[in-house]
């Protein structure tokens, strides 16, 4: 099997150690064990963010359509 060497701080290291199963296992176990949420780009770590929020009501996309052509007084604000 193929390897890669990776380097990580220590508290990630710590985690490593104390998410082993045995005192044996491999950090390539833990982590395979690990639920780790993929978000792809932009648009999947803003999916992500926003998956436990309520839902907008009707209303709100009326607001942010308005919204998005307008233009702001002092561009540097």
């Amino acid at each position: 099997m193929a390897t890669k060497t990776i380097s990580i701080d220590l508290e990630a290291y710590e985690k490593l150690v104390q998410g082993r199963a045995t005192p044996t296992e491999s950090f390539s176990s833990v982590i395979k064990r690990a639920e780790i949420k993929q978000a792809v780009g932009r648009a999947g770590a803003f999916r992500l963010s926003t998956q436990n929020l309520p839902p907008c009501e009707k209303n709100q996309f009326n607001i942010w359509d308005k919204l998005k052509d307008k233009k702001p007084d002092n561009p540097w604000e």
